[in-house]
């Protein structure tokens, strides 16, 4: 559980390549429910109000805690720094420069907020890589006031009570992260759901030697904040969450900075997924698969080019907050050239 004095920001990946990035969207907001735009097959973008501004544009992220905000948008609203609070954030190679502040107020469908405390980040990469404006990323600061479910299927977010359609698991964390147990192979792992990556991400130095017996398919390249990063790719052959595989045949093995009280990140794909929901009253995390299996994006493409689902923002530091952003730049370099 994080405290109020808390601030762990843990923006999970962006990795589309321009040909995916032609977005879908459903009917107009309706209610309890509202529409969303889907890009990349797996990044959930709705819209919403911040203070005076409306249609704003928000990424829905359950890896982000704190919310954040774009510095335009903090311009325009003239909000003040929040003062005591760390003015960097360490990325995978490096440290960014981050300001906080006050949100005066935030609405999305049903959902509004007041005085919410967020960091401010330059958030246009998101438009050179997604091919839209990102003005905030929702994390589960906000996301965990209602149980939840996204429709993949019907591209639609519903909020308030869920019920329990198809598998589940329980989780005994909550906002502002939701981890659940699986099991990858022969390891028992602890990870945290994140719609905003479409890959599975497991921490080398939570592991230990785990990985060794693994086959690597070869590297996977990102380039974040602070420079290029390279994320290992391996072959697994079982993945289960609750009683169920949910068919993940490749992960993708980052560092993890002794960051987290978790083990990574498993990214959620409207390829293999038609609905998720968060259940805060029952403490379930569910979900129900797509009627067939269908591998990932980096599952379909040649092992020699893993171009579009490698994960690359990834959390390093779950107590004082990391802004992880990376974005995959290219064919996968020999496995052995990078090993780790």
């Amino acid at each position: 559980m994080v405290s109020n004095r808390t601030f762990a920001v843990c923006v999970c990946a962006l990795l589309v390549i321009s040909t995916l990035c032609r977005s879908e969207q459903s009917n107009d907001l309706d209610g309890k429910n509202i529409s969303f735009k889907l890009y990349g097959k797996y990044l959930v973008v709705v819209q919403g109000s911040l203070g005076e501004l409306g249609k704003r544009n928000f990424l829905v992220d359950t890896g982000t805690n704190p919310t954040i905000v774009d510095e335009k948008i903090a311009e325009q609203l003239q909000l003040a720094p929040v003062t005591g609070m760390p003015n960097t954030l360490p990325v995978i190679s490096g440290g960014v420069k981050a300001q906080f502040a006050v949100l005066p107020a935030l609405q999305f469908g049903p959902i509004h907020r007041e005085g919410l405390r967020v960091a401010v980040e330059d958030l246009s990469l998101f438009r050179d890589k997604v091919g839209t404006r990102i003005d905030a990323v929702l994390g589960l600061d906000v996301l965990g006031q209602s149980s939840f479910r996204i429709d993949y299927s019907r591209r639609r977010i519903f909020f308030g009570p869920i019920g329990v359609t198809g598998s589940s698991v329980s989780f005994s964390s909550g906002p502002p992260f939701v981890t659940v147990p699986m099991m990858i192979e022969n390891r028992a792992v602890n990870v945290l759901i994140d719609t905003g990556t479409a890959g599975l991400v497991l921490f080398q130095r939570r592991l230990g030697a785990w990985d060794r017996g693994l086959r690597q398919l070869g590297v996977a390249t990102t380039s974040g904040l602070a420079g290029p990063v390279y994320l290992p790719v391996l072959q697994v052959t079982k993945s289960m969450m609750g009683s169920e595989d949910v068919g993940i045949r490749q992960i993708y093995l980052g560092d993890g900075y002794n960051c987290c009280s978790f083990d990574g990140l498993m990214g959620i794909s409207a390829d293999r997924m038609r609905m998720i929901g968060f259940d805060f009253e029952h403490k379930l995390f569910t979900w129900q698969l797509q009627g067939a299996a269908i591998p990932t994006m980096s599952e379909s493409r040649p092992e020699g080019c893993l171009r579009a689902s490698a994960p690359g923002l990834m959390p390093r530091s779950q107590a004082s907050g990391a802004l992880m952003s990376a974005f995959a730049s290219g064919c996968a370099v020999p496995a052995a050239s990078m090993r780790r």
